[in-house]
């Protein structure tokens, strides 16, 4: 395992494309990411191209993930879905204090995040901190990761926090995976290799850091990209059918 610079992604990409070709089947029948996938992109360092580099990442940018989840895509549609969710994670190393993004992305070279950022949580402000009990769906790569984490929605008791110009306040909480009851609930049609079940942590208290941006690539908005990598996967996997479809065709 060693951090990867962003310069030699795509060179890995393609030595790993033989295997994850031949494990996406095992990924599609199980429903979850075949576990020779996930330990090869754990070693190449894939899933820690965003984190910075005082943290064992790659400090790749943007325009770097956005082409190494394309190429993966083009291989594997599943593993280019959950490259591109432990990727972006990466980013909120920037928005956490440092000894948060130490103990979540740093500590543990091998760590992968997952959850979804959508605030269908409920986190109930109590002295300092938060109460979180919550279920999240579509929780893709939640088998193979180490820490999820949540979108939620702030309440004073039973009343929406909001901000000064009258939107709900949201919050994204961690936890550790061991925490959580995995749900069994994705049983699709397509990707099934991503493992989007439901997911439920035990109720917790989370604490409230003030609001910090450490390091640059916290200051773009991690959901705007988020989505960008998303479409940047579907746009892939059409290309990749489409050239398919012209090969059977001749």
């Amino acid at each position: 395992m060693f951090p990867i610079r962003g310069s030699d992604a795509l060179q890995v990409v393609a030595v790993l494309a033989p295997l994850v070709e031949v494990d996406a089947s095992a990924s599609e029948r199980d429903r979850q990411l075949a576990h020779p996938i996930v330990e090869a992109l754990t070693r190449a360092g894939l899933f820690r191209l965003l984190i910075p580099c005082d943290l064992g990442g790659g400090g790749a940018d943007l325009k770097t993930l956005s082409e190494v989840v394309e190429a993966m895509a083009w291989i594997d549609g599943a593993t280019g879905w959950c490259l591109m969710i432990g990727g972006c994670y990466g980013a909120f190393s920037g928005y956490l204090l440092a000894e948060g993004a130490t103990e979540i992305l740093g500590a543990d070279p091998g760590v992968i995040t997952a959850g979804q950022l959508r605030p269908t949580g409920e986190a109930r402000a109590t002295g300092g901190g938060y109460h979180v009990s919550s279920r999240w769906a579509f929780g893709s790569g939640c088998q193979h990761s180490s820490w999820m984490l949540g979108g939620c929605r702030i309440l004073d008791e039973d009343c929406p926090r909001l901000r000064p110009d009258g939107t709900q306040m949201t919050r994204i909480t961690f936890f550790p995976k061991v925490a959580c009851n995995i749900l069994d609930t994705w049983d699709s049609a397509g990707l099934r290799g991503t493992g989007s079940h439901d997911y439920e942590p035990r109720p917790f208290s989370a604490r409230a850091p003030p609001p910090v941006v450490s390091r640059t690539i916290g200051t773009t908005r991690t959901a705007v990209y988020a989505a960008r990598h998303g479409a940047i996967r579907g746009v892939s996997r059409s290309r990749a059918h489409l050239a398919s479809l012209v090969t059977l065709s001749t």
